[in-house]
């Protein structure tokens, strides 16, 4: 997938980081995509001067009794997703140090576009989703409500198990992520459109054009990175350059693209939203 490059909306006061010390806690293990992204914030922030630590704490449970035992400044890798669904911190303007990728969700059917959107958009016709348990069970009775048709919800334990239900004829449609939607397009299984509003695949439609008025526009799994222990000066300094390391850093920018990421470079503001908004994926209320 091409980088999206959006041009940054906010400017920081740029403040030097030279020696400055900061502990990296890293929210995942060996293998994963939080362990790959803290490795490569301690890469980047190193060499721009950052007298940079690890932790490891391989979860965002253990990261979050780190970060109430500990008066030192330290940064994280967090997300929309899991971290939302089992941990109490959420990106707030004390906290939020910038948005690190996003992976917009898909709804696809087994139909080409054309005759999916009509079925889709008929009263008349009943239609079932094949979906992981995960995801909040209020997007498709919100959804359901607008289209004002009924809509089986057929429920698995996860997204894979949910896309080999959709491929084994259980469900003319699914509600799934980029990765298991990409395999539905590539393998021709059919065709796919964009729930978000704020990210855009080639070829493909949103949501937002087909339904201007439904309610879930930043309906993707964010990834973003939250700190601890900083004061204002601390946290500008880290804002400016882990912003510029993530935009500049060849390393990172070919993981965004071999993971089928995008890389959102948007106002902090807009990114806090953003980043708080697709906690709503999975059952956490907006005023957490």
């Amino acid at each position: 997938m091409k980088i999206i490059k959006i041009l940054m909306l906010t400017m920081f006061l740029t403040v030097s980081a030279h020696a400055e010390h900061i502990t990296i806690i890293v929210t995942g293990k060996p293998g994963g995509t939080f362990h790959a992204r803290s490795m490569l914030y301690v890469d980047e922030l190193t060499k721009l001067g950052w007298d940079t630590s690890v932790i490891q704490a391989g979860s965002c449970v253990k990261a979050e009794q780190i970060v109430q035992n500990t008066d030192d400044p330290v940064i994280m890798a967090w997300n929309s997703g899991s971290n939302a669904n089992k941990c109490d911190i959420m990106p707030t303007q004390e906290n939020f140090i910038g948005l690190d990728y996003v992976s917009p969700m898909m709804w696809c059917s087994k139909f080409d576009s054309s005759f999916a959107i009509k079925e889709f958009f008929d009263p008349e016709v009943p239609i079932a989703f094949a979906t992981g348990a995960s995801y909040n069970r209020d997007i498709f009775d919100t959804l359901a409500l607008e289209l004002g048709k009924p809509m089986k919800i057929i429920t698995y334990k996860n997204s894979g198990s949910a896309l080999q239900g959709f491929l084994g004829g259980d469900a003319d449609y699914t509600f799934t992520n980029l990765g298991k939607a990409t395999k539905i397009i590539n393998g021709g299984h059919g065709e796919c459109f964009l729930s978000s509003g704020t990210t855009k695949v080639k070829g493909i439609p949103q949501m937002s054009e087909l339904m201007p008025s439904h309610k879930y526009s930043y309906l993707q799994q964010n990834a973003f990175v939250i700190g601890a222990n900083l004061d204002e000066r601390l946290l500008t300094a880290l804002v400016e350059d882990f912003n510029m390391a993530l935009y500049e850093s060849p390393a990172f920018n070919e993981w965004i693209n071999n993971n089928n990421f995008t890389h959102l470079i948007v106002s902090r503001e807009d990114a806090i939203e953003i980043s708080r908004a697709g906690a709503y994926l999975w059952g956490r209320p907006l005023d957490k």
